[in-house]
């Protein structure tokens, strides 16, 4: 199938690029340490992204293991810019393969 204006890949900065596999396959996460920040209350757990170090901070109340609160901070490339549409999850996969060498039959 050849490329047409309707099926055409959006164009990915290339300080985007790295984020393509965890927007289309979701965050591999493994467990930091948690010295650089404190929550009032609870327990805190921090994961990070080995491919793209987006953070994901939770505050876990320590003799039940619930879950109290759940922030990320994630890197500034990660973001798109207001007024500015993401690609699609459908669009990430195309460009993930498109990433990997893999092209249409």
């Amino acid at each position: 199938m050849a490329r047409t204006k309707a099926n055409a890949l959006p164009f990915i900065d290339a300080e985007k690029r790295p984020f393509i596999r965890c927007r289309t396959l979701g965050h591999s996460w493994h467990d930091v340490d948690s010295l650089h920040w404190t929550p009032k209350w609870g327990v805190p757990l921090t994961l990070r992204c080995e491919r793209c170090d987006m953070e994901r901070r939770d505050t876990v109340k320590w003799d039940t293991g619930e879950l109290l609160n759940r922030r990320y901070v994630k890197p500034k490339a990660y973001y798109y810019e207001r007024g500015t549409t993401a690609p699609t999850r459908s669009e990430f996969r195309r460009l993930l393969l498109e990433l990997r060498g893999v092209t249409e039959e």
